[in-house]
């Protein structure tokens, strides 16, 4: 029946656009998609409607976070499935905080990843140029640290919320 997803408070041009915004997200159609590992993996398999997502993924850049958290498994998965469709994307970042270094050498090895196109941002910035700071204040009082922050000299501001209603 139709009446389970009722909502009476949703007008229809809300439920048209909760449509949209599920297809697009589905397909992996929006500008920005963040997806999983697995996902990625099973858009090649030919299981389902999957195929649907193969052209939406072509001439964008693929970042793969936290690469170092995937089993050796998905690792494994992961590094044959770059193999066959690098090509495809525009460019591929691997990023983590802590990348270990044999990490590095197996997927430079595997994937052909050239010494020169590896950077450590440990290396590349020195410790002083960046400021963590963690605080516990409303937002006024976080608005006016911000305008202190701008006034001291800083360019570049990165405010993290714990929670959607704060931020």
């Amino acid at each position: 029946t139709y009446y389970y997803f009722y909502n009476p408070f949703k007008s229809l041009e809300d439920e048209k656009l909760a449509l949209d915004e599920y297809f697009l997200s589905r397909y992996l159609l929006k500008p920005i998609m963040i997806t999983t590992v697995d996902q990625l993996l099973l858009t090649y398999l030919q299981t389902k409607e999957y195929f649907i997502k193969r052209f939406s993924l072509q001439d964008r850049i693929l970042i793969i976070d936290e690469v170092h958290l995937l089993s050796p498994k998905m690792l494994y998965f992961l590094v044959g499935f770059l193999k066959e469709y690098t090509n495809l994307f525009k460019d591929i970042i691997f990023m983590s905080a802590t990348f270990p270094n044999f990490l590095i050498e197996i997927l430079g090895k595997e994937l052909k990843i050239e010494k020169d196109n590896v950077m450590k941002l440990s290396e590349y910035y020195s410790k002083d140029r960046i400021r963590i700071e963690l605080i516990n204040r409303n937002f006024e009082d976080m608005c006016k640290k911000v305008e202190e922050l701008i006034k001291a000299g800083y360019k570049k501001i990165l405010i993290i919320f714990n929670t959607v209603i704060k931020a």
